[in-house]
């Protein structure tokens, strides 16, 4: 079965107060791709399938708070996203609005170093026959610049090792969890090194 999809995007006005933002996306997507559960006759059982629905629909919110104080400055992103499966074969299956969170904050410190902290999170997602746990992560990274043009940065990614995948679902009283282990937490060391500027 074919499984690639036509996705359009319609950008609504932005609503700005200062340096406050609203902004607003509604798509529409024509064969979207989804797993669903199916009866196999040959296999006499009900089992999971791949397969294009007749279209989905929704809209994304996105608000912008940033925030600066001093050698303080902060980027703040809420995002709301709600979605509709339009299909018979998702009838009774539900689709749930879900939130994102983002944060990005720096810290200027004397002799040229700057601390980031970025975290971010997201609610419990719903997607047709799938129900998948909320996550979070922070990474922070400490940078060092030196004169003419170079900074060595030291980064932590995952820090509390969050981001494990959980998705479940029941279908004819049957019920399935899995967890994906992503363990992705990691150090890192960047050198860069620019040249000359750019007008």
């Amino acid at each position: 079965m074919q499984h690639n999809d036509t996705k359009k995007v319609f950008l609504l006005p932005n609503l700005q107060y200062k340096n406050y933002s609203l902004r607003a996306v509604y798509y529409r997507v024509k064969n979207p791709a989804y797993f669903i559960t199916g009866y196999d006759s040959a296999l006499g059982k009900y089992r999971m399938i791949r397969q294009n629905l007749s279209s989905e629909e929704g809209a994304v919110f996105t608000l912008s708070l940033p925030y600066q104080h001093k050698n303080f400055t902060s980027s703040n992103y809420i995002a709301a996203n709600i979605n509709r499966v339009n299909d018979p074969h998702a009838s009774g299956l539900k689709t749930k609005p879900f939130y994102h969170l983002y944060s990005n904050n720096q810290l200027t410190l004397p002799r040229n170093y700057t601390f980031t902290f970025i975290g971010w999170f997201t609610t419990k997602k719903y997607e047709v026959i799938f129900e998948r746990n909320q996550q979070f992560a922070v990474d922070l990274s400490l940078t060092k610049t030196f004169k003419k043009g170079l900074s060595i940065t030291l980064n932590a990614f995952d820090i509390f090792r969050s981001l494990d995948h959980k998705e479940a679902f029941t279908v004819n009283g049957i019920y399935s969890s899995t967890v994906y282990y992503e363990n992705v937490r990691e150090f890192s060391i960047a050198i860069k090194y620019s040249i000359g500027k750019i007008s």
